[in-house]
């Protein structure tokens, strides 16, 4: 055989190999990402469920253990996001297998939002939550809010808990939330309830978690 053709066969095969490789461990990285989803969500499920046993003894649990809880979901839920948009830029993912992952992650988000919102309520915390809703295309700020978010939580002392919330996710729960809080374009955020329309810069949203908390709680973001 023509040694030019051998070096054609074997750079063919290497290429072929390297892609079968490389579409297999794309595919065991889903599968560890979408197992994370659902011990996160296991996680979330057991913390509600010792809600609900805690009315019905009438015996309050601890809210030192909620709040611990809290954060651990929370940093979990920031890891996974991390996670999951590198393979959203990276397109080393099927469209609909994205699509399917970040359905089920973004009802794990909005069930871990309605928990802090309920420790907030029974204990009393001073947590700032944030729904943030973006769009993939046509949305040239999207990017800049998700950096400000990202900043000002690591500045916060873990006091801040940002929801990313993909508006073309195709969830019920997703449309719901967008007439709850009128989102009318993006990036919006909703924050502690309240809704801001509009990509909005690191300052003023400094001075709006800042005025709506305790600022002793915030002392590396309020100063």
């Amino acid at each position: 055989m023509n040694i030019f053709v051998k070096a054609a066969l074997l750079t063919t095969f290497v290429f072929i190999t390297g892609i079968v490789f490389g579409l297999w461990i794309s595919e065991e990285k889903v599968g560890k990402l979408e197992q994370e989803i659902t011990i996160m969500n296991e996680e979330i499920q057991n913390t509600n469920l010792q809600f609900m046993i805690s009315d019905v003894l009438e015996n309050n649990l601890s809210c030192k253990y909620l709040e611990k809880q809290a954060l651990l979901l929370a940093d979990k839920a920031t890891a996974l996001g991390k996670e999951i948009e590198k393979y959203e830029d990276s397109q080393k993912i099927s469209e609909k297998g994205l699509m399917e992952m970040k359905k089920r992650y973004v009802s794990t988000l909005v069930q871990d939002w309605l928990m802090v919102e309920k420790i907030k309520k029974n204990c009393g915390s001073d947590y700032t939550t944030i729904l943030y809703f973006y769009k993939r295309g046509n949305c040239n700020e999207c990017g800049n809010q998700g950096t400000v978010l990202t900043y000002l939580r690591e500045k916060s002392n873990e006091q801040m808990m940002v929801y990313p919330i993909d508006k073309d996710t195709q969830l019920y729960l997703v449309s719901l939330l967008l007439d709850m809080y009128n989102i009318t374009t993006y990036p919006s955020i909703v924050v502690n309830g309240e809704t801001i329309n509009g990509f909005i810069d690191a300052d003023n949203l400094t001075n709006i978690i800042c005025n709506q908390t305790n600022s002793s709680d915030y002392s590396n973001l309020c100063g």
